[in-house]
């Protein structure tokens, strides 16, 4: 709100007829801007108030359709999680024989076989450069 800078002293002396007028006139001035200010104000506010409703009349309905999304998602991966998880129960992980291993690289030809750092093997296919990343799946070493 801007204010007049009140006078420290009349223009015309202290008891001037027309220092009294020009502060009286200041004062008038001040309390005109105040009430314009007041008067708007309100109008303002109202103003705000109806963006803001409307803003949150088209947000809220997007809201609740990905909280609801994302509430059905999370149920899918639970339920997929549960079935993997009975799905697993009862399966025992062997490490194949060396024969095993043998019978497997003669059956995929085209392949360049690796170990891991804790010598498991892997195969590569393709140009039979490992040139993506992975994990070793039985001790989860990185590859390539």
């Amino acid at each position: 709100m801007y204010k007049t800078p009140a006078p420290t002293m009349p223009l015309f002396g202290k008891s001037s007829e027309k220092g009294i007028i020009e502060t009286a006139a200041r004062k008038a001035a001040e309390n005109h801007m105040h009430l314009n200010i007041h008067k708007f104000t309100p109008t303002i506010n109202q103003a705000v108030e109806i963006s803001v409703n409307q803003a949150l009349d088209k947000s809220i309905p997007k809201i609740v359709d990905q909280v609801v999304k994302e509430m059905e998602a999370r149920q899918i991966a639970s339920q997929v999680g549960t079935s993997i998880s009975s799905a697993n129960k009862g399966v025992v992980y062997r490490t194949i024989t060396a024969g095993e291993v043998q019978a497997v690289m003669a059956a995929i030809p085209g392949v360049t076989w690796h170990q891991c750092l804790n010598g498991h093997q892997y195969a590569v296919g393709e140009c039979g450069n490992p040139i993506v990343q992975g994990k070793c799946i039985e001790c989860r070493e990185s590859l390539g």
